[in-house]
């Protein structure tokens, strides 16, 4: 017989083990991708074991879908648990807990996902285990927050709303114990994703496949308390239908203006009239309102939604769905009221009537025209979505100096008001008032009434905090009545106790941005567009950067001002106001606020300083300024009626400026500045030392 040479058997054998090795890997890669990408099953139906045999007997690999049992972030080292959870570089880091511990057998591949949710944005994403469990959502600060251990993913790419991401992790560096994940932001805008809390369950899931004895027991604690979970929601549902038994919570209802309070609603030949719907309608309805006027209502939202079940109140043209507004209304300035196109409610300019109230939760509103009343929308309510509601002619429209016609005033957190178009609300546009974590997305506020135009275009007050204003549009017209000299319209406007709010890729025409107070602080304005006519329209002030009254440590980053009386202005003015948490009227301009990339273009004055103070009294502190761009100066560029003083001009560029002077006080003010790696092109000035 002849002899096999020992090189071949091991050739031999070496190719069987790597044939086996293949084999088993791609065995687990394939479970796991069956799990994870199944379009026909939910996340929570595949949250049951599923297993493939091993490559060693008696062995099996399987795959099971942890939820996350705590998830929050850090923000002012404080712990916040919302239905979202938030990154931001430097300032917002995220936390989850998977309870791994029923896990029997070594961990092979891991995979986190999570849902962009009411925030998208771009950048790295660093994922590290956490040093220890020793923290939940509702004890969370900095002081026990988990520190980083072994990083074991990043990813860095855009992440858009809705989009589900899924990061594999390194499972060498996981164990069956219950674990903490830190997620670190870093290099991009920031953004949010769904929480463990979110109506619509897309909160963290960890699709984990670990290598367990055949036939040992199988992880079943999570499914029953999912079950347990799906009975008290049976239980809450039984208990709002033996509560509101006027209206099922199952199907959709109609409203037409020849509705009846006796009809069922069922359809458009039965259906109810618009009082009745709002009386009526309970968690998990959706009423479609056909389009027609209504006449002058004032509709009140009488009950409650659900986080799984919101109330639902939808306008419609012919059909329930005809009528979508996407990244803006479906209004556009220079059309007309049409009720033919969508519901209205028409206030016949009473000036004491609400359009809408919203006092209670989980309310959501779209397609609704609302006309001539004092406030068009008054929202109470958590959890409340407004979107493309076109409110026209709030308040006196002719001048009498009153003030009093407001589009939207929002009390409640986590409201959305989106793709919405107001029109000459004489005294305010938007209010978010002391509500936290709204969105106002898409939105324009108008203002055409040359008599009494709009004050406050979209406004931030009382206390609001972590909000975000994006996509927004605000336009003034600026040919006023000279003879009545209308108010001058304050834009994009934070105060009166304002932190931690952004507003971003937004415009602004002939109206600008405001920080204002001294409570009002930790705020971001990037990536807008203000324009103005100060040109033509020598009065006009108000389209530029402002900060007042003591407004400190925000920051304005990638600003383009054209036209206007100054690009960046500190004021002082004495109006009296003493808010509560130190927020109040300080014989200050604002204090240690950094500009970066701000680009001024045909401005009178490049930064100035002006106040009610005569002299030295008003001062401006250590304010910074990075990278900006100062061009067609017809002024003095550096002008104070305050003490301006510790200001610094870093990388900075100054062009076709006339003056021969840089700097100039005024009434008894001073401007100080020192200047490194600036350039000065076609001045009328001396250079300063650098």
């Amino acid at each position: 017989m002849k002899s096999i040479p020992q090189k071949v058997v091991h050739l031999a054998m070496l190719s069987i083990f790597i044939f086996f090795l293949f084999s088993c890997s791609k065995d687990t890669d394939l479970l796991l991708d069956s799990v994870l990408n199944d379009p026909g099953v939910s996340v929570e139906e595949k949250n049951g074991t599923q297993e493939v045999p091993a490559d060693e007997e008696g062995f099996v690999f399987r795959t099971f879908t942890f939820s996350a049992t705590n998830d929050a972030y850090i923000q002012d080292d404080a712990g916040h648990d919302k239905s979202i959870v938030r990154l931001q570089e430097d300032y917002r880091t995220s936390y989850l807990m998977f309870d791994l511990s029923e896990i029997n057998g070594p961990i092979t591949n891991a995979v986190l996902q999570f849902s962009i949710d009411s925030d998208e944005g771009d950048g790295s994403i660093a994922i590290h285990k956490g040093q220890d469990t020793e923290w939940s959502e509702e004890n969370l600060t900095i002081n026990n927050a988990p520190g980083l251990q072994n990083q074991l993913a990043s990813i860095n790419k855009e992440y858009k709303v809705g989009s589900p991401e899924k990061v594999t992790l390194d499972a060498t560096n996981l164990k069956a114990e219950i674990t903490s994940l830190v997620m670190v932001h870093s290099t991009g805008n920031d953004l949010a994703f769904a929480s463990k809390e979110h109506p619509d369950n897309k909160g963290p899931k960890l699709t984990v496949t670990y290598k367990a004895p055949e036939g040992s027991p199988l992880i079943e604690q999570q499914e029953e308390e999912e079950e347990e979970e799906d009975t008290n929601q049976e239980d809450d549902t039984n208990q709002e239908e033996d509560q509101n038994n006027t209206a099922s919570t199952e199907g959709a209802y109609y409203v037409t203006t020849s509705g009846k309070s006796s009809n069922n609603g069922l359809s458009e030949a039965t259906a109810w009239n618009i009082e009745e719907a709002f009386d009526r309608a309970v968690a998990g309805d959706v009423v479609y309102i056909k389009a027609g006027n209504y006449g002058s209502k004032e509709l009140v939202v009488d009950n409650s939604g659900t986080a799984s079940k919101p109330i639902k109140f939808i306008g419609y043209t012919n059909s329930p769905g005809d009528l979508v507004s996407t990244e803006g209304s479906t209004f556009n300035y220079g059309d007309q009221l049409d009720l033919n196109k969508m519901p209205l409610i028409y206030g016949n300019s009473n000036l004491e009537k609400i359009g809408l109230s919203i006092p209670e939760n989980y309310i959501e509103i779209e397609n609704l025209q609302i006309s001539n009343y004092w406030i068009g929308v008054f929202a109470r309510g958590n959890n409340v979505s407004i979107k493309n509601i076109i409110s026209t002619n709030l308040g006196e429209q002719e001048f009498d100096n009153s003030q009093t016609g407001k589009g939207f005033q929002i009390y409640g957190n986590q409201s959305l008001i989106e793709n919405c178009f107001i029109l000459n609300a004489n005294s305010e546009g938007i209010n978010i008032k002391g509500a936290d974590n709204c969105l106002v997305k898409n939105c324009k506020v108008f203002s055409d009434n040359t008599k009494n135009m709009t004050g406050y275009y979209i406004l931030l007050s009382e206390g609001a905090t972590n909000n975000t204003i994006e996509g927004c549009e605000l336009y003034r017209n600026p040919a006023g009545d000279a003879t009545i000299k209308p108010h001058q319209g304050h834009g994009y406007v934070l105060k009166d106790r304002a932190t931690n709010n952004t507003v971003r890729n937004s415009k602004a025409t002939n109206t600008g941005i405001e920080a204002n107070f001294s409570g009002v602080y930790d705020n971001t304005f990037e990536n807008i567009e203000i324009v103005g006519s100060f040109s033509t329209y020598p009065g006009q002030y108000s389209p530029s950067i402002r900060v007042l009254n003591g407004s400190h440590d925000n920051l304005f980053q990638n600003i383009s001002v054209v036209d206007s009386p100054y690009g960046i202005a500190f004021v002082d003015f004495d109006d009296g106001f003493e808010g509560a948490g130190g927020d109040r009227d300080k014989k200050e301009g604002g204090h240690n606020n950094k500009f970066i990339n701000i680009q001024v273009d045909k401005a009178k004055n490049c930064v100035a300083g002006t106040s009610a103070e005569v002299g030295a009294a008003a001062f401006s502190n250590n304010n910074e300024f990075v990278n900006c761009s100062f061009n067609d100066i017809t002024g003095v560029p550096l002008f104070s009626r305050q003490t301006i003083r510790d200001t610094q001009f870093i990388n900075c560029s100054f062009s076709n400026i006339a003056s021969s002077t840089l700097t100039q006080g005024f009434a008894g003010g001073s401007f100080s500045a020192s200047f490194k790696d600036c350039s000065f092109t076609n001045v009328g000035f001396a250079e300063p030392s650098q």
